[in-house]
């Protein structure tokens, strides 16, 4: 593989004029600066100091630079407008999607051919680093019939399809993945000491050779990806919505323990938990411990409501009172502004049982808020002979008194 504008004698200063714009992944591939095809080649290039510059680097630290993921706007909304399409695709499949994030570097396409022999995938209308979904696929399928993620051998290949005479696709669509947002890119190196011995075993590995640094770009630790699976046939069936938890199960533990990319065995492209997951997780943990809550308060209630035979007014006015908690002084406002309708409806309710039932109720709750004012509203107290109740209180308690009277 050639750089371009070494063929086409391109000069590579007046490529990078407008560079601010360009397309990263396009500059990485297509004009690396800096390569030559000689195997002896040094790089030539000084710094201030007088030491020599790897030209590789110089390029890397090019293609961070421009990569600029933070302040890079018009990336940052391409991408968004591309995770927006696409979640709406999976949405209207009624597929499902795994936010995750890198738990360490994370490097997509180190193998590709490239004039500097480390490759990296960017994605060709974005311009971010991403994972193609054969590459997600194969992972999951690695981890379900090599690592013990599926026992049953018919289950995989009816997940994810095979190759063989009787081909056919997978019940499993899998999509590209890609990052949240632009992330940062990162150089690393590979230091290897003998070379040398690596290109001709004829020559043996000693301490007199010396290291060949060897630098690689990789995704910065702590930036999301997002995945993305959908069934192939009848989304709504049962069948389908199992498969896709059965896929994301495989996934989420593909990308924790096996990694996704490149360099794996050393660490590089595990994947964890995202903080968006995170807290979506518990959001929705939460939201369902409320549910049984409350589930579980409407069912005391009721029985209550049975056990005392309340009907009609009566009932309506205990379950508004248990649910806004009129007895205590946090709620006063909603029970002041509750009494004088209830007062009206109980004054016309036709039926007595279910009046004094009401009365009752409202009674009860008066007394614990307000004890002893309905024995003698208008008390006082202290040398002043100050009032014992302020005027919201008196006023309840005499409308009710008069109601008990009737």
């Amino acid at each position: 593989m050639l750089p371009l504008y070494k063929l086409n004698n391109i000069c590579w200063k007046e490529l990078i004029r407008n560079a601010d714009t360009a397309h990263a992944g396009l500059l990485f591939d297509k004009f690396p600066d800096g390569w030559n095809p000689d195997e002896n080649y040094q790089p030539k290039h000084k710094d201030r100091n007088g030491k020599l510059i790897d030209d590789k680097k110089t390029f890397f630290d090019f293609i961070c630079t421009k990569y600029k993921p933070i302040t890079e706007t018009h990336l940052k909304n391409n991408l968004d407008s591309a995770l927006i399409r696409q979640r709406d695709l999976v949405n209207h499949l009624q597929g499902k999607s795994l936010i995750v994030t890198t738990d360490w570097r994370f490097i997509s396409g180190l193998g590709t051919a490239h004039p500097y022999e480390t490759g990296f995938i960017w994605h060709r209308t974005l311009s971010v680093p991403y994972l193609p979904g054969s590459s997600v696929k194969g992972l999951i399928r690695a981890w379900a019939e090599q690592w013990g993620g599926l026992s049953d051998q018919e289950e995989v290949t009816r997940l994810f399809g095979t190759e063989k005479e009787e081909a056919h696709c997978g019940a499993l669509i899998i999509f590209d993945a890609l990052p949240s947002q632009p992330p940062k890119l990162e150089i690393d190196i590979l230091n290897p000491h003998y070379s040398e011995y690596y290109q001709n075993p004829a020559k043996p590995p000693a301490d007199y050779l010396s290291p060949i640094p060897v630098f690689f770009l990789t995704v910065a630790p702590g930036y999301d990806f997002e995945f993305f699976l959908a069934a192939r046939k009848d989304p709504k069936s049962e069948q389908a919505k199992q498969d896709l938890a059965t896929g994301l199960r495989l996934l989420q533990e593909a990308l924790e323990t096996l990694g996704a990319g490149g360099k794996t065995a050393v660490g590089y492209g595990v994947f964890k938990e995202s903080k968006t997951a995170q807290q979506k997780r518990e959001a929705e943990q939460n939201a369902k411990q409320q549910r049984q809550e409350i589930e579980a308060h409407n069912a005391a209630l009721n029985a209550i409501v049975q056990a005392k035979a309340y009907t009609g007014l009566a009932e309506q006015i205990y379950r508004q009172a248990r649910q806004e908690n009129w007895e205590t002084s946090n709620n006063a406002t909603q029970f002041y502004q509750a009494m004088p309708d209830y007062f009206q409806k109980i004054a016309e309710e036709p039926d007595m049982e279910i009046k004094q039932a009401a009365i009752a109720i409202i009674s009860e709750i008066v007394e614990k808020k307000f004890p002893g004012i309905l024995q003698d509203p208008e008390r006082k107290e202290g040398r002043k002979d100050k009032p014992a109740y302020k005027e919201k209180p008196k006023e309840i308690a005499n409308k009710l008194l008069g109601l008990i009277a009737l």
